[in-house]
């Protein structure tokens, strides 16, 4: 079995390097290419491809990396057809991967997408592209899997991978006692996302959200940086009494009483540690506006989507501001118990542990049957 495996984002990566672990069960001998990153390329597949180098936030930004992202394309068409794939999975990335998917089906190779686009939210005349140039679709939110069988997609749902993956090991006695924090401290944790573009926008107003309410309360805040990105927030703090961490993100995800976190996989993560967590995301003014034209949803974030009502709050753009957060942050403190019952509840709709596994044998079943 020869593949061609497709991410773009940290999380695709993730998921897609755990999905191939699991499809190696069925094909131990299969050889797979593929664009992504680290967890990839460490799961054993050799990458054609860096996925940092092609990522995009947002509408406006896409202009700016077109160039680089087309040059990337032609590259990988060239080894698609040299390589002869006998499968190409695609994970997430709809702007990039629905194009591949395209090239793919010109050359007779099955397509199966993992993790599908949410179109659903925004961007629904892609459904015709889907349909037309996927051949199986693998959803890992509950409602997904409706929509696209009535838009004519062959489609299942494998619950969400997460669920195998967001685990904490230092109980909370110890993580404080790490960083010499007394058990009545209030605690906030701020995750302002993986990108820099996202660090530069978000960030800030984290920050002063933090030294307002330092003001009002007797705090501890952790913030979270990824490896990549450590040094870069580290010249935001200015010597501020914050513990900047890359490691034990969901003790300082889990440990808190209140989560501030840009849009994202985060808050998927938050909802399964069943922290309270409030929502920041600000975009570009060109990109804002055109995400706003296309979106078909109400919510930014998905613990809201898959509640089908307001549960966490979210301040969007020009709303994002310390002003308008404090009052909401000084709330959901106070209702810090009562949320993490309603978070509780909800998690039970994202489907039970082994997403990866009951991907990877829908696959095994797709290829040999199909």
């Amino acid at each position: 079995m020869k593949i061609i495996i497709s991410t773009g984002e940290k999380s695709g990566d993730l998921h897609g390097a755990n999905l191939i672990l699991q499809l190696k069960k069925y094909f131990p001998d299969m050889e797979v290419f593929g664009i992504g990153g680290e967890n990839l390329k460490n799961a054993g597949v050799k990458l054609i491809y860096r996925m940092e180098s092609l990522a995009v936030v947002g509408f406006s930004e896409v202009f700016r990396k077109l160039p680089r992202v087309m040059a990337g394309l032609k590259t990988i068409h060239r080894f698609i057809i040299n390589f002869k794939p006998d499968l190409i999975i695609l994970v997430d990335y709809p702007g990039f991967n629905l194009r591949l998917a395209k090239f793919a089906k010109r050359h007779n190779i099955k397509v199966v997408y993992y993790i599908s686009p949410q179109v659903w939210a925004w961007g629904s005349w892609r459904v015709r592209t889907i349909r037309r140039y996927v051949d199986k679709m693998i959803c890992i939110l509950p409602f997904e899997a409706e929509f696209y069988r009535k838009a004519g997609v062959d489609a299942t749902f494998v619950g969400h991978p997460l669920l195998d993956i967001v685990k904490y090991k230092e109980s909370k006695p110890s993580f404080l006692n790490r960083f010499g924090i007394s058990r009545d401290k209030t605690i906030i944790t701020l995750l302002p996302g993986s990108r820099t573009e996202e660090i530069k926008k978000i960030l800030p107003v984290m920050l002063e959200v933090e030294e307002k309410l330092r003001e009002i309360k007797d705090i501890e805040c952790f913030l979270v940086a990824t490896p990549e990105l450590f040094e870069e927030i580290k010249h935001f703090l200015n010597q501020k009494k914050i513990h900047l961490i890359k490691g034990l993100k969901y003790e300082a995800m889990r440990y808190a009483d209140l989560i501030l976190c840009a849009s994202g996989t985060v808050t998927l993560e938050a909802l399964l540690l069943e922290t309270p967590m409030i929502i920041l995301y600000k975009l570009s003014t060109i990109s804002y506006i055109i995400a706003k034209i296309l979106s078909r949803v109400p919510y930014i974030g998905l613990v809201n989507i898959i509640a089908g009502e307001s549960i966490v709050p979210e301040f969007i753009q020009s709303n994002a501001s310390a002003q308008r957060i404090l009052p909401v942050v000084l709330k959901s403190i106070e209702r810090r118990e009562e949320i993490r019952d309603t978070l509780t509840s909800i998690r039970t709709k994202l489907g039970s542990k082994g997403a990866s596994s009951r991907a990877a044998k829908t696959i095994a079943h797709f290829s040999t049957c199909s």
